[in-house]
């Protein structure tokens, strides 16, 4: 089932689904939540996977610089067409502390789609609790111009019914100072 944003709000105001948003009356959609960006970053090594996650390897990054376009004060990043980045959330999952077992999958909102950037899908399992990431590939031969803070995926929110298991891989507080 499909939490609609009655939902979203309850579970975000009552069990910290979702903290560190910018603003929760815009980023709440009527059937999900959009996350923002805190940072980018480019790829400077190759990584591995594997069955076992013995030679699982995250390839190093390095992060871009915000700066401010001429006649601008919001800070930004110019993307490079055919070009791979990794983005990073504001927002802090809680996926561990509500009533009941809640996955979500998230994608890029349909003006990315239409400006020519490519965003994977990804999907945090019940439990998962951290800042979460996602890679974006400017498929725009033009390149792009990012915003900090620029609505960037939503989530929708899914109830798992019958969960018997609850995140606890790698990723579990990723993004989160201990």
């Amino acid at each position: 089932m499909l939490l609609g944003d009655v939902a979203i709000r309850r579970l975000i105001e009552e069990y910290d689904l979702i903290t560190d948003y910018i603003d929760l009356e815009t980023q709440l959609q009527p059937t999900g939540f959009e996350l923002t960006i805190k940072s980018v970053d480019t790829f400077v090594g190759s990584g591995s996977l594997d069955f076992s996650n013995k030679y699982r390897r995250i390839p190093e990054t390095r992060g871009v610089s915000w700066g401010t376009k001429d006649g601008e004060d919001e800070p930004s990043v110019f993307l490079k067409g055919f070009k791979v980045y990794r983005l990073n959330f504001n927002e802090t999952i809680n996926l561990r502390t509500i009533p009941y077992p809640i996955s979500i999958i998230s994608g890029r909102r349909s003006s990315l789609m239409r400006s020519g950037i490519i965003s994977d899908v990804g999907l945090w399992d019940y439990g998962y609790r951290g800042k979460g990431q996602t890679t974006i590939f400017v498929a725009n031969p033009y390149g792009y111009r990012l915003y900090q803070n620029a609505r960037f995926h939503q989530c929708f929110f899914f109830k798992a019914e019958k969960a018997s298991k609850i995140y606890n891989g790698k990723y579990l507080n990723e993004g989160i100072k201990q």
